[in-house]
């Protein structure tokens, strides 16, 4: 089982781990991902968000305001434990590397099944 939390729950790994071994006789193993924070930025400033307000932005939404690609490409080259800043900007201008590195990844495939 793999378990996946906010660095702000860290407090939770060894109880976890606890309840998981006692209900299984430790025969089920688990493992806790603790991932840091995102902040999001547009051009440069602070997205304000607050859950109490319903001011904020889901995985859907960054998707469909920056795309699957680039989102995967900066998600996946970066530690989960490491704060990220998102600016949306910036973002938008750097997609080009993903259209890229996809023309790259098509290339090297096509020559490996070739």
């Amino acid at each position: 089982m793999i378990v996946e939390l906010g660095s702000d729950h860290g407090g939770y790994v060894k109880r976890l781990k606890a309840v998981v071994s006692a209900l299984s006789d430790d025969q089920a193993k688990i493992e806790v991902k603790l991932h840091n924070i995102v902040n999001f930025f547009e051009n440069g400033k602070p997205v304000k968000m607050s859950k109490r307000s319903g001011n904020f932005l889901t995985a859907r939404d960054v998707v469909e305001e920056v795309g699957r690609d680039i989102t995967r490409f900066i998600m996946l080259t970066r530690k989960n434990d490491m704060v990220l800043d998102f600016d949306f900007a910036k973002v938008k201008e750097q997609s080009k590397i993903t259209l890229f590195l996809r023309s790259i990844c098509a290339c090297s495939c096509s020559l490996i099944n070739a």
